[in-house]
């Protein structure tokens, strides 16, 4: 058993391994995530199990619904045939990079062939994604992104070489994909470290305030106090919010004392470097989980004040650092039961969402307070 606060001496792929030396081990850790309150039926939510004996190690049966499940069970991991080990040093790799890995690379430094790499990352964005019912709070700056490839390209394959002479419209009038983007702003405190602002993506097919207020709803607290830029349709939605700020770019104007929107523009511009220097291209079809993957990632991560010397003078500067492995891992699995990814017939890969019970509060007879020694320590 190892501590939650001993997570962070794990810096290292080779560390992981030795701390996940086998496939036992790496079952019994996943079963701590998943089942972080408890072991329970994911068809049926009951808490009455029990344990099966025989060649497939983790396997247990619902007392309720008689139906055997284990802890891949309607998860992303489900129907796997890959060794658990391996899943976990995927996802370990995909937390670590600071703007995700594509699936050459991940096949590469796990030892798979590319298409179970592509799948396996897709799963593990998946897991990424944030339960519906999360809304953010507080302040949230709020801006819209178009993310695609180099028009120019795309049009020599279209249309031949004249294709590179062809005006392409920047922005707006582009083509490509556009994405709102609502992000928390970071207040840190000078004395101790503060968690990262959440970060929601939702792909938009209109730049209308009549087809963004229902997706901006979905993502934004109805309490929080928006920033933007001077964009007509937030002017508009700003109304149904407890308040809204605006700076005028065209006017020069991009920081009024704390209003601005440089985080989200920040998060945009990582969006467009992982674009070009990680993934290369993205379907609008798998697109959602790509930005879904950093937005997850923006959000783990913890804001410390640290003083610095510059010519003398004490200056604040804050630093931004990782959360640790595990307790990353702990949130990646804490919504995984009831979301479930399937190849197709044409090797792609489709979702399914199962409607579960929700886990039952433990109910067994002096489980309460094993589970409480088991959320300060996780198995390996």
């Amino acid at each position: 058993m190892v501590s939650i606060r001993q997570s962070k001496q794990i810096t290292s792929l080779e560390e992981f391994r030795r701390r996940v030396p086998n496939e036992e081990t790496a079952l019994r850790l996943l079963e701590a995530m998943v089942w972080q309150n408890g072991r329970f039926c994911p068809r049926c939510g009951g808490a009455e199990t029990r344990s099966i004996r025989g060649p497939r190690p983790g396997l247990y049966e619902c007392c309720a619904c008689r139906r055997q499940f284990r802890a891949t069970t309607r998860t992303p991991l489900h129907g796997t045939k890959l060794p658990i080990r391996r899943w976990l040093e995927a996802i370990y790799l995909t937390l670590m990079s600071s703007k995700g890995v594509s699936s050459v690379v991940l096949a590469r430094q796990i030892g798979i062939d590319q298409a179970s790499a592509w799948k396996i990352a897709h799963a593990i964005r998946l897991l990424m994604r944030p339960p519906a019912e999360e809304h953010l709070t507080g302040t949230v700056e709020i801006d819209t992104v178009a993310v695609a490839g180099d028009p120019k390209k795309r049009n020599i394959r279209r249309y031949g070489p004249v294709g590179k002479h062809i005006y392409n419209p920047p922005g707006r009038g582009s083509e490509a994909p556009t994405t709102l983007v609502a992000i928390e702003k970071t207040q840190a405190n000078v004395t101790t470290s503060t968690r990262a602002g959440r970060v929601r993506v939702a792909a938009i097919d209109s730049l209308s305030a009549a087809h963004i207020g229902p997706i901006l709803s979905g993502m934004v607290d109805s309490g929080t106090v928006l920033h933007s830029d001077d964009d007509t349709a937030f002017r508009k939605l700003g109304a149904s919010f407890s308040g809204h700020e605006t700076v005028v770019h065209s006017d020069q104007e991009f920081a009024r004392g704390d209003v601005h929107i440089n985080t989200v523009e920040g998060f945009n511009s990582t969006i467009r470097r992982a674009y070009l220097g990680v993934w290369h291209y993205w379907s609008e079809e798998h697109g959602q989980r790509y930005m879904e993957e950093l937005a997850f990632r923006a959000g783990q991560r913890e804001v410390v004040r640290k003083t610095r010397k510059v010519r003398g003078k004490v200056k604040m500067r804050s630093i931004s650092e990782p959360r640790p492995v595990l307790d990353q891992m702990r949130e990646l699995f804490a919504h995984a039961v009831g979301r479930e990814m399937r190849r197709t017939e044409t090797w792609s890969v489709i979702e399914i969402d199962r409607s579960t019970p929700a886990a039952q509060v433990t109910t067994r007879r002096g489980s309460s307070l094993k589970q409480q020694k088991a959320d300060d320590h996780i198995p390996f």
